[in-house]
């Protein structure tokens, strides 16, 4: 019968090699948790972040087609002021269902943008940095992207802010 050698320093060196393997394996399955649990955080902390009373407030307005963009001309185009009036024709059933939507006359772009289409814009960024997927953006934010993106006011307000651009460019 032949003896079978073993060379000791080679096989702890494999062993070595293997468990320096399984620990690098185990440590990304953990960091991999880890970051899970982070994006689920931060996108519970985006939803409590996104529906305030106020975005809450404008978007059932936006919803209800109560918000119209109106703009008061001056002879310079950066001089001129839009903003969003709350339609009150046709509303009283409305003010007693929701009357927080009527405590006041008006928003400026500036509340609207810091109220809600900043939300909109941070969900791009998030999602183009991998932040967030497709799937959460689309079950949790679909109804308001649309109904925002499709809203006639809204276009005119974004208009505007494209005119001011352009003629920025000429003076």
């Amino acid at each position: 019968m032949k003896k079978i050698k073993i060379d000791w320093i080679k096989t702890c060196e494999y062993l070595g090699a293997i468990s320096a393997l399984v620990i690098v394996l185990l440590t990304y399955l953990q960091l991999k948790e880890v970051n899970d649990a982070t994006k689920a955080e931060f996108a519970h902390k985006f939803k409590t972040d996104f529906f305030t009373e106020q975005s809450c407030i404008l978007i059932t307005l936006f919803d209800y087609d109560l918000l119209k963009f109106k703009i008061i001309p001056k002879k310079n185009l950066l001089d001129e002021f839009g903003y969003f009036v709350i339609d009150t024709s046709n509303i009283d059933a409305l003010k007693k269902k929701f009357p927080k939507l009527f405590n006041r006359d008006f928003y400026t772009p500036y509340e609207l943008d810091n109220f809600l289409l900043n939300h909109f814009d941070d969900l791009g960024q998030f999602y183009k940095g991998g932040v967030l997927n497709m799937e959460y953006i689309y079950s949790g934010f679909d109804y308001y992207v649309e109904l925002i993106h499709e809203n006639e006011q809204i276009k005119k307000y974004l208009g505007m802010g494209k005119k001011r651009r352009k003629f920025k460019r000429f003076i």
